[in-house]
């Protein structure tokens, strides 16, 4: 049955250097050619800011090899984080927008990170 996920920035990560570190729930569906896998190019955004090195040939190596939907932020999407609970531990930008894409689409997001909960999104961890 084709499903629709979206990678958040951790999970996107860890696909590409250490899958040992995502869940066996997660690497199902990740190796399921049936899905349908969405990132947000803020993920694109964060690792270049964080990372900072070899960044284009590793995202488009990734994308490419999982033939992963990439979705540009535009103002709707930016403007969805409005709807987002706000408190002093849950401020991250990047999580923000991507959980604002989330549910904007109704995906659910593949995470290590429990954030998305909070957001109220739907989470595949």
């Amino acid at each position: 049955m084709r499903q629709e996920f979206l990678l958040d920035t951790c999970a996107f990560l860890f696909l590409g250097n250490d899958p040992s570190r995502l869940s066996k729930a997660q690497k199902d569906v990740l190796e399921n050619w049936e899905n349908v896998l969405h990132i947000s190019s803020a993920s694109a955004y964060e690792i270049a800011t964080k990372l900072a090195k070899n960044t284009k040939d590793f995202w488009r190596d990734i994308v490419s090899e999982y033939e992963i939907q990439v979705h540009a932020i535009g103002v709707e999407q930016a403007l969805a984080v409005e709807h987002l609970p706000l408190d002093s531990e849950h401020r991250g930008p990047f999580d923000r927008l991507i959980a604002g894409f989330a549910r904007q689409e109704g995906l659910a997001v593949i995470t290590t990170e429990e954030d998305f909960q909070f957001y109220g999104c739907r989470v595949l961890t």
